[in-house]
């Protein structure tokens, strides 16, 4: 009877090739998983000594408002007409706003009073930032003054606010326009970015992307 022939089951090695491929996506995603678990919430490309500062409180946050939807222009130049009437935040803007208003709990950043402008733009990056809001004309657009005078008398209104607020042992958030932070801090900033202003004066400033 001839000699039965086994059958042996199919190797089951495995390549070296496919183990290193297979070594390093599994690497890869075990890299990714810590990183995502180790964020630090408090990392900020705010400078050390600034946010120090901002920590002890008796600061001014002065803010221009967040980004705007630049294809339409204010029709009311006062802010006493409605929303409609005037250039408001952009999508970008309202996410640009509640991301700082994030980084600032992060950061512990001892928030007290915020303040803005009566604009519909500046009211509401305020209070996407802080959750709340009060106006007042002492931080109006300069454009909004009929004439020189008025502009000095909204500058200095504001600058009496802000000497006010400095003695707070909070940090006073005020969210104000362009023409404003330059005759009350002499720097131009762009929308979303901050000045930060103490009892000696100007300070630093601080741009939206670096919260």
């Amino acid at each position: 009877m001839p000699a039965m022939r086994q059958t042996m089951p199919p190797s089951t090695t495995v390549r070296p090739a496919f183990v290193l491929v297979l070594s390093v996506v599994l690497s890869l995603v075990l890299l990714g998983t810590c990183s995502v678990v180790g964020h630090d919430e408090t990392a900020s490309d705010v400078d050390p000594l600034l946010l120090h500062q901002l920590r002890e409180g008796h600061t001014v946050l002065l803010f221009r408002h967040a980004l705007t939807d630049r294809s339409v222009s204010d029709l009311d130049p006062t802010a006493r007409g409605t929303c409609e009437q005037q250039r408001n935040l952009s999508a970008d803007g309202i996410e640009q706003a509640h991301h700082i208003g994030r980084r600032l709990r992060a950061l512990d950043i001892p928030v007290g009073r915020t303040f803005a402008s009566p604009f519909c733009r500046t009211v509401d990056t305020a209070e996407a930032m802080t959750g709340e809001a009060t106006t007042t004309d002492a931080f109006l657009s300069l454009t909004a003054a009929l004439d020189a005078a008025g502009a000095d008398a909204i500058t200095e209104a504001g600058r009496a606010l802000i000497a006010e607020q400095l003695q707070s042992p909070d940090v006073t958030v005020v969210v104000t326009h362009t023409q404003n932070i330059e005759a009350l801090a002499g720097v131009t900033v762009g929308e979303g970015d901050a000045v930060v202003v103490d009892a000696s004066g100007l300070v630093g400033v601080v741009h939206a992307d670096e919260w």
